[in-house]
């Protein structure tokens, strides 16, 4: 008999959900690298000044290389939540303070 008979229903869903969070800003990094190198492609077609970039496998490898290298930056300064995390204590920094509702009461 197992302590916790849910855990192989809810462990790959975690699996799951941690790959999409890891990877979301590794696919948003190559899609916008891809689209910002495509328009520096189209505006050097335009200028007539296009060699080596015009052709659309190296437009595309240079997106691509450039977003996962960004991506991967920002996943290094941004690490993923640990299950191990310790929550942030909830101790206050002043003091206890007392909230008074209603009338003050007057002291006899």
């Amino acid at each position: 008999m197992r302590a916790n008979p849910d855990t192989p229903n809810r462990a790959p869903e975690g699996v799951l959900l941690r790959l999409v969070l890891y990877f979301r800003p590794h696919f948003f990094g190559v899609l916008g690298s891809v689209a910002v190198v495509w328009m520096i492609r189209t505006l050097s077609v335009m200028g007539g000044a296009c060699k080596t970039l015009c052709y659309p496998p190296i437009t595309l490898s240079l997106g691509i290389l450039g977003g996962l290298l960004g991506a991967q930056l920002y996943r290094n300064n941004h690490p993923l939540p640990s299950v191990d995390d310790e929550p942030p204590s909830l101790v206050p920094l002043t003091g206890p303070t007392r909230v008074r509702t209603g009338r003050a009461r007057l002291r006899r």
